[in-house]
């Protein structure tokens, strides 16, 4: 079975003409907040659960995640690819034992934490888009994983995206207007996710164990740990994007290595500070707040 998709944009070529996409980041909270609610343990049978995570078991595309995501780009490794201008940025990361340390933590929970079936590559290369419609699509890395990492994926995107406007050479205002929207699509993504995800477990969860006010304070303790992963996860994306094995054209369609050089380092900085910062932030309007300001002193 086919379908038309011929008036639809692969959402990173829209975004790289300066796009918008009003109603995407609430149709995409929806998607995450339907499809990772209802595949995991909070609204299936624990048999069934079980017997998903076998059947969608994926070694052979998780092991190239867990390369190019989780571990080539902070050694030097032979699929790395970055940009000449970044050497020096690229091997004090590479020296950064901390940091390391933070990414192998990371890794351990992309493997290990089987929470619910993921897309499992979830960026706007994957997503055909109108102004009025969301399609998702390429799921051939789905696996039971951490929540985090299909919206970390995708959160980070935006952000790269965001960073790009560094390069580019556009207006101060135009820049501006355009990491406004990207900014406020990342907060609505997450705020549309979180609801949503509340909403279907208040609702569909039946469970002796909680009452109304114990639900609540243990939905926060969850959201919580979901959020820690997926900024995590965030900052993991803008840095193997920037110096791994598979770039995106926001930014290597900035064709001045120079000028590019400005868009990677601000990407490296701020993967590196995502993913050690990730239990401080504690909120998506923290997080938004956070890129501006690391823009502002840039600027």
């Amino acid at each position: 079975m086919m379908e038309d998709l011929s008036d639809y944009t692969i959402m990173r070529k829209g975004l790289i003409q300066h796009e918008q996409y009003p109603e995407f980041p609430k149709q995409i909270g929806h998607f995450l907040a339907k499809t990772l609610f209802y595949t995991s343990d909070l609204a299936m049978d624990p048999f069934e659960k079980k017997k998903n995570v076998q059947k969608f078991t994926n070694p052979e595309l998780c092991k190239i995640t867990e390369d190019l995501v989780y571990t080539d780009p902070f050694y030097n490794a032979e699929t790395n690819a970055y940009n000449p201008e970044l050497e020096e940025d690229v091997k004090a990361l590479w020296g950064n034992n901390e940091l390391k340390l933070e990414v192998a933590e990371l890794k351990k929970i992309f493997m290990t934490k089987a929470e619910a079936l993921l897309h499992g590559d979830l960026h706007t290369g994957s997503i055909f888009v109108t102004k009025e419609k969301t399609k998702v699509i390429d799921p051939e890395f789905a696996y039971y994983g951490p929540m985090g990492y299909d919206v970390g994926a995708l959160i980070a995107n935006f952000l790269l995206n965001y960073n790009a406007q560094e390069g580019l050479d556009r207006t101060e205002e135009e820049k501006k207007a355009t990491r406004d929207y990207l900014a406020q699509s990342v907060v609505d993504i997450w705020e549309t996710f979180e609801h949503e995800f509340r909403n279907y477990w208040y609702h569909e969860k039946e469970d002796g164990f909680f009452n109304e006010r114990l639900l609540k304070d243990y939905q926060d303790r969850y959201m919580k740990e979901v959020f820690e992963d997926t900024i995590g996860v965030a900052g993991l994306e803008l840095i193997r994007r920037t110096i791994g094995l598979a770039h995106v054209a926001d930014q290597e369609s900035i064709q001045d290595p120079t000028r590019r050089a400005l868009a990677e380092r601000a990407s490296l900085q701020l993967g590196e500070k995502l993913i050690m910062k990730r239990k401080e932030i504690g909120s998506i309007r923290n997080l938004v707040e956070f890129v501006a300001n690391q823009t502002a002193v840039k600027a």
